[in-house]
């Protein structure tokens, strides 16, 4: 009986994740939609213009500023961009604290430690096996030259559902420049 309620509870966990995941998904999505007023997209234009390649220099490690594990990340619209992300997992803190703290755990790591320079914007990941089922290294710097594509964040799911998906690198080196949605600066 006790092994059916932890089975129970670990599969709820997953869900609420995975549903979570969905909800950076579409605010990420929705944040690369051009419209006048578009506040999203202003907030995240800030990560776009980030050169994380440039910084990535150091083997793939670099050690995160101190004030990210303050989840302040640089400016506040890049910072913001972040919080927007986490915002729905307060109230899941709150009403369902069992859930809500062990995703807001796994989250604040990520966000905090290894998401930046070692997986997400990491050059060196190229592993198409890893890249089909994790948002990581060079599946998310597509995304920073096809703008409409590699929307994922952990998890590729979602770009497979919503048909985003592009795992295929332009030839030569995927981000040596700077690129604000896609285009050159």
């Amino acid at each position: 009986m006790r092994r059916l309620v932890v089975i129970v509870y670990l599969v709820e966990l997953f869900f609420l994740f995975l549903m979570w995941n969905m909800y950076s998904y579409l605010i990420h999505r929705f944040s690369h939609i051009h419209f006048k007023g578009n506040i999203l997209m202003w907030i995240h234009m800030a990560h776009h213009q980030v050169e994380y390649v440039k910084d990535n220099d150091n083997n793939g490690f670099v050690l995160p500023h101190w004030s990210q594990y303050l989840f302040w990340f640089g400016t506040f619209r890049e910072s913001l961009d972040v919080w927007i992300s986490v915002a729905p997992l307060v109230p899941l803190m709150i009403f369902k604290p069992e859930f809500g703290i062990p995703i807001f755990i796994l989250v604040y790591i990520y966000e905090s430690t290894i998401s930046e320079h070692l997986l997400d914007h990491n050059p060196r990941i190229t592993d198409k096996k890893l890249t089909k089922f994790f948002a990581w290294g060079q599946y998310h710097l597509v995304h920073h030259h096809f703008y409409k594509k590699n929307y994922a964040f952990i998890f590729t799911l979602w770009d497979s559902v919503f048909n985003t998906s592009k795992n295929k690198a332009q030839p030569g080196p995927i981000v040596k420049e700077r690129l604000v949605f896609g285009i050159r600066n």
